[in-house]
């Protein structure tokens, strides 16, 4: 059994997470915005942060989602100013519009990412990073690929910058 810490547990994703580990027998340190949320949906669990977090032997998964359908794009969780900036219509403008188009029609299913999270972390190798979503892979493929490139490309530059009395290997020991 782990004890977990969960922020943003009172939705989406968060709350799922919980009721998955909970379910999984595991204890739950659950935080949110609203504490008030919190109880509501878990009257028995008394104070979320009076767990203790076991300080040794704390594993860390870095779970980095794509869309999922949760209510994380709605007005209550997404805040947008009402005025804009013409010269960010192509960044932050074009973010505020795919929110708009893929609200409540995102790929990712919470409920299937929960059992997911939890039975990676109850894994004896659970990896640094979890991409989950059809949508991350794809991205983070694009985001590899350009970093090769860029690395392939520049290598001979950042290379260049060592001591000339330094080997390669200095630093992997």
């Amino acid at each position: 059994m782990s004890v977990w810490f969960v922020t943003g547990a009172s939705r989406g994703f968060g709350i799922e997470i919980v009721r998955a580990a909970l379910s999984h027998g595991h204890q739950v340190v659950a935080t949110a915005r609203d504490s008030s949320r919190m109880r509501d949906r878990f009257p028995d669990a008394g104070d979320p942060m009076s767990a203790e977090l076991e300080p040794l032997g704390v594993k860390v998964t870095i779970v980095e989602p794509g869309y999922f359908r949760t209510d994380f794009l709605d007005a209550s969780s997404l805040h947008t100013e009402t005025a804009q900036i013409s010269d960010y219509s192509a960044s932050s403008g074009a973010m505020r519009r795919t929110a708009v188009m893929v609200n409540h029609v995102q790929p990712g299913n919470p409920v299937k990412a929960a059992t997911v999270i939890v039975d990676v972390a109850e894994s004896p190798r659970a990896p640094l990073r979890l991409q989950l979503g059809a949508d991350c892979v794809e991205r983070v493929e694009e985001k590899l690929a350009t970093v090769r490139r860029e690395l392939d490309t520049w290598r001979a530059v950042s290379v260049s910058t060592d001591h000339p009395d330094v080997g390669a290997d200095v630093t992997r020991g």
